[in-house]
C-alpha cells in the first residue's frame, strides 16, 4: 500500500484532529463539576447501601426472634442440651436467695449458707469441684468448734477437707 491509496479527506480529518484548539475554562469547569458530582453520588450510594444492609441484618434478627416460641426460655434450651442422666437445670446459689427464703427468726450464718450450698452441689448435682469451692469458703469463715469433724452432720467431702486443715 502506498500513501496514494488513501483519500485526501482521510488525511485532512486526521490532520484536523491534532490541531484542535485548547479547551476553554468553561469546558473544564463543566467536566470537573460533572465528575465531582458522579464521585459524590457513588460515595453516597455506597454509604446508603451499607446502612441498608445493616438494617436488613437487624430486621432479620428481629424477625427470627419473633418466630421463637413464647413458652420456651433459655433455661429450656439448657435442659435439652444436657444428657438424660441430669435432667434438672442447676441454678447458681446466691446468698440473697437464702435470706429471702428463710424467716427472720431462722437466719443462717455465712458458714451455714456455704455449707448448705456445698451440700446441695454435692448431693443434687454431683458437682464435686463446686462443692469444694463452697466448703473452702465455709471453712475460711468457720470458728474452731465448726472446724471439728461432725460425722452425723458433715458430708464425706466436708470431713475430708476438715481433716486436711486440722
Amino acid at each position: 500500500m502506498s500513501s496514494n491509496d488513501f483519500s485526501d479527506e482521510l488525511f485532512k480529518s486526521i490532520a484536523d484532529f491534532g490541531d484542535q484548539p485548547p479547551a476553554s475554562q468553561a469546558l473544564r469547569d463543566v467536566v470537573l463539576s460533572s465528575t465531582t458530582r458522579t464521585i459524590r453520588n457513588r460515595r453516597r450510594m455506597r454509604r446508603v447501601g451499607m446502612a441498608a444492609a445493616l438494617m436488613a441484618c437487624y430486621l432479620g434478627g428481629v424477625a427470627t426472634m419473633s418466630l421463637w416460641p413464647a413458652d420456651r426460655s433459655a433455661g429450656g434450651l439448657a435442659e435439652n442440651v444436657q444428657n438424660d442422666a441430669q435432667p434438672e437445670l442447676r441454678r447458681p446459689m446466691r446468698l440473697e436467695d437464702d435470706l429471702i427464703a428463710t424467716p427472720p427468726a431462722v437466719r443462717l450464718t455465712q458458714y451455714e449458707r456455704f455449707c448448705r450450698t456445698g451440700d446441695e452441689q454435692l448431693e443434687k448435682h454431683d458437682d464435686i469441684q463446686a462443692a469444694i469451692r463452697s466448703y473452702k469458703k465455709a471453712l475460711q469463715l468457720a470458728s474452731a468448734d465448726q472446724r471439728s469433724i461432725a460425722p452425723d452432720h458433715d458430708t464425706w467431702l466436708m470431713m475430708a477437707l476438715k481433716q486436711s486443715i486440722n
